[in-house]
């Protein structure tokens, strides 16, 4: 029997008397906003669960008491922004090949570990001497999977210039600039960052989740009001995936690993091209196994998966979390065991224990490799497989109606296609929503 996790289901479907009357992705919602139905609900909240663009559209965006608003300059690049307030900057996010120059931050602040918000650290580390460094614990703790080399330079870099402020929306104040980090689910340690000036105050999404993702808890809304929220728009476009519901969302891998099982393979890789697609590699199998589905199987980590595992079960906080579960490992590239299923990171370099796994592999009958989606091509004896730990369409609208502010500003995603706007920027003006799509040129954001 392969590792099955104790954790209770954290959904069911609802009765029709409960549903009054709503659509719902899936015709399910999580346990807590099922009991809040009966009695009373907070419709925003509800609304990333809702497929049904009438009822959507009936919302009306909360707006903040303040009469004022002012402004705040804006530079995005990809995941990376500059703020700049008066007589001051926050970089956020430098990402590779996304460096903005001549911006002379006071602070670089990180929202999670995913290498396109975080990979251009060092280069912005030594283009801003001057600069503070700023992010979660367990995105440092991330940032240590790297090669020896980066992990001890971003180790000297938080020991000289940097500070780990916890997720828990408690503030830290710094060149007279107060910073509060919220938790933003997608990846462990990701926030939300909320950014406090004498005359604004703006909140950065960064990458988020609502719903719960690779057995972490979704992103929490905040109460304050803001100017403007500058939120990530990957899904701007997908109107129908991701959806709220896990098992959608997995699919495709559940599908390429059983359609491997039917075709004979005893020996599964499946390759997690960064640390969210192991996280959610894992939690999807185990849910599967839950389920009674690859019952004979066991789930294993190798390469850099299993560094992100082994991370991930020392800062589980629940007992009941499939991260507080044991994990088995696999650490011998030449061989994988009859009946196993290995999620392994590391295919990036010839000599990572992906590509090793890989190659070892075809020297093996009955195996098979399950490859993302993203990066390559479905070559002859292979599955493919994509998962998103991205908030979804209805996640987007829902965050952007729900959250105090005169403004939301989209960046780091599909707000911008050719000719003509993306289907979030047309529904969020329908509801009376403004939207400014950013873009690279500096825009002022946030000012009536």
């Amino acid at each position: 029997m392969g590792n099955i996790s104790e954790q209770s289901s954290w959904q069911r479907p609802i009765t029709a008397q409960v549903q009054k009357g709503l659509k719902l992705v899936d015709g399910i919602l999580p346990p807590e906003l099922a009991d809040e139905l009966s009695h009373q609900h907070d419709p925003y909240q509800l609304a990333a669960y809702v497929a049904d663009a009438a009822w959507l559209n009936k919302l009306t965006p909360r707006i903040p008491t303040r009469s004022q608003s002012v402004g705040v300059g804006v530079r995005a690049r990809h995941a990376t922004l500059l703020l700049e307030f008066n007589g001051d900057a926050v970089l956020i996010d430098p990402g590779s090949d996304t460096i903005i120059e001549h911006a002379n931050p006071s602070m670089i602040a990180i929202t999670h570990a995913h290498h396109d918000h975080v990979g251009g650290l060092l280069i912005a580390a030594n283009l801003y001497p001057q600069a503070s460094i700023l992010m979660t614990p367990e995105t440092f703790d991330l940032l240590q999977i790297p090669p020896d080399d980066q992990a001890n330079a971003v180790k000297q870099l938080i020991r000289e210039r940097g500070q780990l402020h916890l997720a828990d929306g408690s503030p830290l104040r710094t060149h007279d600039i107060d910073y509060r980090f919220l938790p933003a689910g997608h990846l462990q340690g990701a926030a939300m960052i909320d950014i406090q000036t004498k005359d604004c105050r703006v909140l950065i999404t960064g990458d988020f989740a609502l719903r719960e993702t690779g057995g972490l808890p979704g992103g929490v809304w905040s109460t304050a009001e803001y100017d403007t929220v500058i939120m990530e728009s990957s899904h701007g476009w997908d109107t129908n995936r991701p959806t709220a519901v896990p098992e959608t969302n997995w699919k495709s891998l559940i599908t390429a690993c059983q359609n491997a099982v039917d075709d004979g393979a005893t020996r599964l890789i499946v390759l997690a091209a960064a640390l969210g697609e192991a996280q959610d590699a894992y939690f999807a199998l185990c849910a599967s196994q839950m389920r009674g589905d690859f019952s004979k199987f066991t789930v294993r980590f190798a390469g850099k998966a299993l560094k992100v595992a082994e991370l991930y079960a020392r800062l589980a906080r629940s007992p009941h979390s499939i991260w507080s579960n044991p994990i088995r490992t696999l650490t011998n590239s030449d061989y994988v065991p009859e009946n196993s299923i290995v999620i392994v990171g590391g295919f990036d370099t010839v000599d990572g224990m992906g590509s090793r796994l890989v190659e070892s592999s075809a020297a093996y009958s009955h195996s098979a490799v399950i490859r993302p989606v993203i990066g390559f091509s479905n070559s002859p004896g292979s599955y493919t497989y994509t998962v998103s730990l991205h908030a979804s369409f209805n996640e987007l609208f829902a965050t952007a109606v729900a959250l105090k502010c005169r403004q939301v500003a989209l960046y780091h995603g599909q707000h911008g296609r050719g000719e003509g706007s993306s289907p979030l920027i047309r529904m969020l003006e329908s509801v009376g929503r403004h939207v400014v799509p950013l873009i690279e040129t500096p825009r002022i954001v946030g000012a009536k």
